[in-house]
């Protein structure tokens, strides 16, 4: 099969389109022939050197998430059938022609939704709703802060605080997305400027608002943050876009009976993966995939790979970058040729 090999720890310039061997599924995994995946920022670092995959992933072919159709099952599957269509968030290993995935991380992608499209929602999908209301609990009536909003996981969090029925506040740097953030769902878009957020918040009139902050940005917000959040508020950080150092002042924190947290998904157990990950998807089931379908900036095909991470870097988009591995009418008529 083809994939993407990181060659040499040089960003874009070290990927590969190699032939590699197809995996083979064990007990409760299904092998899966890939349509769509999507670029992420854990891809670029593990590009890099910075961010090597967990145990059991594949360590040089990246990718954290697929969608395609199932081409083989485990010993031990008992949920899923050879031509289903799914999508699952994976310790790596998508930006390939087959992927292997437990098959209690899988979901069904509806008949309604295209697989070329549900490649870029469960790594956004999950991480967002386990930020927003598993961890931060977001829900109807409440108010969400969300950062980074032009981004893959912010657009999909401002998504899913208005499919619960929250208020959502959407930051940005840069004023001219503002109506794009608007489409999307966020109820208000603030425009942080270069004197920082905690003025912005104040202007806004966002003092002692805001129940669940999505916090991808990092340490220059924590302050912003902590002025806008309500009493017994929660702040859940999932990214540092800028930096991670904060000089945090804890009377603040112990005055709201705040609560900080940090998360990430890739290095859990595969019982919480499955935990967040049919958390998540029930959502999108019951609110409809429609609803939170991600917001694509750019696609690009399998052997173009290392410009679509060049295109993340350039940044300045509205959205996720998707990775067309193959047409899924081709998947379909070729499945289980070797």
């Amino acid at each position: 099969m083809r994939a993407i090999s990181i060659q040499a720890f040089t960003g874009p310039e070290g990927l590969a389109l190699v032939d590699a061997p197809r995996p083979e599924p064990s007990a409760r995994e299904v092998r899966v022939r890939v349509v769509s995946t999507a670029v992420n920022r854990a891809d670029l670092l593990q590009s890099l050197g910075r961010y090597p995959a967990p145990p059991g992933a594949p360590a040089d072919v990246p990718g954290l998430e697929f969608a395609g159709i199932v081409e083989a099952c485990g010993l031990a599957c008992e949920r899923l059938r050879i031509g289903d269509r799914v999508m699952a968030i994976v310790g790596g290993g998508s930006y390939a022609e087959c992927v292997i995935a437990d098959e209690r991380v899988c979901a069904i992608v509806p008949p309604e939704l295209e697989l070329a499209v549900a490649g870029a929602i469960p790594e956004a999908l999950v991480t967002a709703h386990d930020a927003l209301v598993t961890r931060g609990g977001l829900a109807a009536g409440k108010h969400a802060l969300v950062h980074a909003a032009t981004s893959g996981i912010g657009t999909m969090g401002v998504r899913i605080a208005r499919a619960i029925g929250a208020e959502v506040w959407a930051t940005t740097r840069r004023a001219e997305t503002t109506d794009e953030l608007r489409a999307i769902g966020a109820d208000h878009v603030l425009v942080v400027g270069a004197e920082g957020l905690e003025p912005a918040v104040a202007a806004a009139g966002l003092l002692g608002r805001i129940e669940v902050v999505l916090e991808l940005v990092g340490a220059p917000y924590i302050a912003g943050d902590l002025a806008a959040l309500a009493l017994e508020g929660a702040i859940v950080v999932v990214g540092t876009l800028d930096h991670a150092k904060v000089t945090l002042d804890l009377g603040a924190l112990m005055r709201k009976r705040a609560r900080l947290q940090g998360t990430v998904l890739r290095s859990r157990s595969l019982a919480e993966k499955v935990a967040a990950s049919e958390a998540a998807f029930a959502l999108a089931a019951r609110v409809g995939y429609r609803t939170l379908e991600p917001v694509i900036a750019a696609r690009y095909p399998l052997e173009r790979v290392a410009e679509a991470h060049r295109r993340v870097l350039e940044g300045g988009m509205v959205g996720r970058v998707a990775i067309d591995v193959a047409p899924e009418a081709f998947v379909r008529d070729t499945l289980g040729e070797a």
